[in-house]
């Protein structure tokens, strides 16, 4: 099973996933994992 849900918007990455970070606690969810690709391609070296 594939989900795909996309939202367009004006405001910045960062912006973006704060507000959508915001929005899913006032619902009683959160987020449960973050990766950063860029740090841990640079961990893997």
């Amino acid at each position: 099973m594939d989900i795909n849900y996309q939202v367009e918007t004006n405001k910045n990455f960062d912006q973006a996933v704060e507000d959508l970070k915001n929005n899913l606690s006032k619902r009683k969810f959160g987020v449960l994992w973050e990766l950063n690709f860029k740090d841990k391609l640079k961990e893997k070296g």
